[in-house]
């Protein structure tokens, strides 16, 4: 029983604390909402670039992997299917083609590296 006193006590605690800070805390502006999540991307960057130097590479490899797979069906179609061949090949186009369409969809959402007009979510490239 003095256990669950305790642990209802700690918890009523908890719950004072936390009403009491949630009542003092500013509210964030959407400005400053708006500079920290710009912060983040731009922080995530360079990240964004080693992903999609990650996903060429590693396509262009897998595509490598398929046509060698095609080679070997041709040799001896009875032990090698066109499946395991077909499936490379489409994941390698996709993983080359990732770049392209990640920079596709920053640039129309606006974070890309374009200048946007500040009123649209639409790009300049100058």
């Amino acid at each position: 029983m003095k256990l669950l006193a305790r642990a209802q006590d700690a918890v009523a605690t908890a719950a004072i604390a936390a009403a009491v800070l949630a009542a003092t805390a500013a509210p964030a502006s959407a400005e400053a909402m708006s500079v920290k999540i710009k912060g983040v991307v731009a922080e995530m960057g360079a990240l964004a670039l080693l992903a999609a130097a990650i996903s060429f590479i590693a396509g262009v490899f897998i595509t490598i992997v398929a046509i060698l797979k095609f080679k070997a069906h041709a040799d001896n179609a009875n032990q090698n299917g066109l499946k395991e061949p077909i499936i490379y090949l489409v994941v390698g186009a996709l993983l080359i083609g990732l770049p392209v369409v990640l920079g596709t969809m920053t640039d129309t959402l606006g974070i890309g590296a374009g200048v946007t007009d500040g009123k649209t979510a639409i790009t300049i490239k100058r």
